[in-house]
């Protein structure tokens, strides 16, 4: 069924099971009962704003009015005209600024940062719903809702041949490096700058996946806000320092590493969504996570068991030309020769042997892993609704 919040106005569809239910906007943060007839949305009053810094003119909601706003030209910050000075507000909205353009759109600007000494722990929802089967049934519903599968996949395509020339671009240039230099501290620069810039680049489909579950329209520009200004650099070392730290869990004793996998899993939105600092956004993400731990674990173990299925039927082949070149090799030692390999046409007479048995599955493994590619960031911005505020919920508590 189609709903309309009867607050914001945002529309989106739901499943009919909900009808006669109460639903939280994935905006507003606001609930309203789906399925009733609501009175019709009348948009906010507009007022005209200019940037002191840049000039910038732009409109933006009249319940706005004393709060700080981020300037999208220059990202200054600024108080808007108070209501108790309309006249200022009508004169600014009046006078001759350097730069006239339309305001854009709300997905693009950066969002306001918390204020100094506050912590993300208010950005945790104290009674977040986190229904298993829902949180599932929901984002399934939301991949397949608005032509939105084309557009993440069209989107993950294009961010991964940008992100493949970037990484061989600069791989050639640090070879060059090391061979000049011999150094081992090019090759863990190169994988370092891999990690970070992987999460920097591929932010942008988390972002896409999180306006399409709070209803907002989707444009193509969105897959690229992971390089947006305000978050590049956050997401770059978001991601790197939490690798880093989950990898370091895994040497000690393996258990601390899956905690941090699964601790750190929204770090990024949260960057994205607010604009925190790395270390905030991993720690804010693991106190989060933490209060449903279990709870989301079983919730994460569900979403990938498929994954997880075909990916065993891709290996069982594998395994077993393993354990059949090893049979091969005890019985006959010859065919090994003095640097240790084993001879080519014996592993091609291996795996012919298994090339039906290979294909399928393979053929099969290729197809989940591009469903689950489209499908993961939307479980991501699923549940982030669940557990965190949104950007607007967050500002309007500051106001």
């Amino acid at each position: 069924m189609k709903l309309q919040c009867p607050h914001c106005g945002v529309r989106g569809t739901a499943d009919d099971s909900l009808r006669g239910r109460s639903v939280r906007c994935g905006r507003c943060a606001k609930n309203f009962i789906a399925g009733e007839e609501q009175p019709p949305f009348e948009a906010e009053e507009k007022i005209a704003v200019t940037c002191p810094e840049c000039g910038r003119q732009g409109r933006m909601d009249a319940a706005l009015r004393g709060c700080s706003i981020t300037c999208p030209g220059c990202g200054s910050v600024f108080v808007s005209p108070p209501p108790a000075a309309p006249a200022a507000a009508a004169s600014a909205a009046g006078s001759s600024p350097r730069h006239v353009s339309e305001q854009e759109p709300e997905w693009k600007r950066a969002p306001q940062s918390l204020a100094g000494g506050e912590s993300g722990e208010r950005l945790i929802r104290e009674d977040g719903d986190f229904d298993v089967v829902g949180i599932l049934t929901s984002s399934l519903g939301h991949v397949v809702s608005g032509g939105f599968f084309f557009r993440i996949f069209l989107g993950s395509v294009i961010l991964f041949i940008l992100s493949t020339f970037v990484q061989l671009t600069i791989g050639m240039i640090g070879n060059v490096v090391e061979l000049v230099v011999g150094s081992a501290l090019v090759f863990a620069l190169k994988m370092a700058f891999s990690i970070g810039f992987g999460g920097m680049i591929f932010g942008g489909l988390l972002w896409l996946a999180l306006c399409h579950c709070r209803g907002d329209s989707l444009e193509m520009e969105m897959v690229f806000h992971g390089l947006a200004k305000y978050c590049r650099w956050k997401l770059f070392t978001t991601r790197l320092v939490g690798f880093c730290l989950v990898l370091i869990g895994f040497f000690l004793f393996f258990v601390p590493g899956i905690y941090l996998f699964i601790g750190y899993y929204f770090a990024q939105l949260l960057v994205l969504d607010h604009g925190i600092d790395f270390w905030e956004a991993l720690e804010t993400s693991r106190r989060a996570v933490h209060r449903v731990f279990w709870k989301f674990s079983f919730a994460l173990s569900l979403f990938y068991l498929p994954w997880l299925f075909f990916l065993a039927a891709v290996l069982r082949p594998f395994v077993g030309i393993a354990i059949k070149l090893v049979e091969i090799v005890q019985a006959n030692p010859e065919v090994v020769d003095n640097s240790g390999n084993i001879d080519i046409k014996v592993i091609r007479s291996v795996v012919d042997g298994y090339g039906e048995q290979l294909l399928l599955p393979l053929f099969l493994y290729v197809i989940v892993t591009i469903f689950y590619m489209v499908v993961t960031p939307v479980f991501k911005a699923e549940v982030y609704q669940r557990l965190f505020a949104g950007r607007r919920e967050s500002e309007e508590k500051t106001h």
